[in-house]
């Protein structure tokens, strides 16, 4: 988690009164959550990821996505996004994502070179989320 939780009074969509908390995640999606229960304010699925890691690892087929929420950041990559200071470098940034395993949010490290978007660096990161901006 990239920081703290917000915890928040809203009102649901049938006008009850909630305690949430909110939470953001690296991955770039924000979840709220019913602070008494645990359970998801917002709505939440569970979607099938990438299973093709390392042998002998086990990982999860699916994982939640708060699709109730917006999403900060791109979901996905695509050749067309790597870029370069020259032709050169985006030529040879492209080459490498194609040289890559990338199957979305959530690939699966395994013994080739893998891209994990949006990693460490990408999504919420460390400090308070704002809570308007979160909302707005």
């Amino acid at each position: 988690m990239p920081s703290q939780p917000v915890l928040y009074d809203m009102t649901d969509d049938h006008g009850k009164k909630v305690p949430a908390l909110i939470q953001t995640t690296k991955m770039g999606q924000i979840f709220v959550l019913d602070r008494r229960t645990g359970k998801p304010v917002t709505k939440v699925e569970e979607r099938p990821v990438d299973t093709n890691g390392a042998e002998g690892e086990k990982l999860s087929p699916t994982q939640p996505f708060s699709v109730g929420m917006p999403q900060i950041g791109n979901t996905t990559l695509t050749e067309q996004d790597m870029w370069g200071i020259s032709t050169f470098d985006q030529l040879a940034c492209r080459i490498d994502f194609k040289d890559s395993v990338y199957n979305g949010l959530y690939t699966a490290p395994g013994e080739k070179p893998y891209i994990e978007w949006p990693s460490l660096l990408g999504g919420f990161n460390w400090g308070v989320s704002q809570l308007m901006n979160l909302l707005a």
